[in-house]
């Protein structure tokens, strides 16, 4: 079963019991905001292009992240390993969903995923563990969840894994438009640097972003930025998977390699 089938429901049965109306929100979500707006700023992003069909109960329109990253993914050749996907932004959890989606298509079970991520909104983390349970009523083994708030969190937790016959897929989204401080570039960094680390001989690290328009220079200029930081790693990298304007995707290679 795909989670595509099923996320439009989950937010409307989410908004329904909490009693939240739809309201269009178009900007960023700041970390202060409240449940109820990262719900609405959801509902918005995700949802809204299916409400007149709510009713006859479809919920079949893809988020605009999942229409572009999904034919990024379709390029990522699955292993028999187990496979780590880290968000980084992760929002409610879109690019999860596609991961996962992907993931059936490779006929890789769940079993051997693990899903990771990166939020500043506690409240927007608050709803991507909501619509994971959500989800799980009715897709079996759906992954557990470990989204955090702090970066220092999500690199402890990437430790309990060894590094052989484990595969990592690090995604970045709008956040990275948005990375114009070289803080911001660090940071995003030092969590791929520490997924490349644990990389071992019979495992593979890929590096992909997604941008939420479909060109702009500022994810551009995000991109180039964050390769030209993890050079002063030493990582190595390999042939960008055919770059498209929206959607890029590059192979990672410890120093060692």
């Amino acid at each position: 079963m795909l989670v595509k089938s099923r996320y439009h429901k989950a937010i409307y049965d989410i908004m329904e019991r909490k009693k939240i109306l739809p309201n269009r929100r178009d900007h960023e979500i700041p970390a202060t905001a409240g449940f109820s707006e990262v719900m609405q700023y959801t509902e918005w992003h995700i949802g809204y292009k299916s409400r007149q069909r709510e009713f006859q109960g479809q919920y079949t329109n893809p988020h605009y992240r999942y229409e572009r990253y999904r034919p990024i993914m379709n390029k990522r050749s699955a292993t028999d390993n187990c496979q780590v996907h880290i968000d980084v932004g992760c929002g409610a959890g879109v690019f999860s969903w596609v991961f996962l989606d992907w993931a059936t298509s490779k006929q890789i079970g769940f079993n051997r995923v693990e899903l990771y991520g990166l939020d500043h909104s506690n409240a927007m983390i608050d709803l991507a563990f909501l619509l994971r349970n959500e989800l799980a009523r009715e897709i079996e083994d759906y992954p557990e969840l470990n989204y955090v708030s702090d970066t220092e969190i999500l690199l402890q937790n990437l430790e309990t894994h060894n590094s052989e016959g484990t595969d990592y897929t690090i995604t970045f989204g709008h956040v990275l438009v948005q990375a114009h401080d070289p803080e911001d570039i660090k940071i995003f960094s030092s969590i791929i640097n520490r997924a490349v680390e644990l990389t071992g001989s019979k495992s593979k690290c890929v590096l992909a972003a997604v941008d939420a328009h479909k060109q702009s220079a500022q994810f551009s200029v995000g991109w180039e930025l964050l390769l030209k930081e993890l050079q002063s790693y030493g990582i190595k990298m390999g042939n960008p998977a055919a770059p498209e304007a929206s959607a890029r995707m590059i192979r990672l290679y410890p120093p060692s390699i």
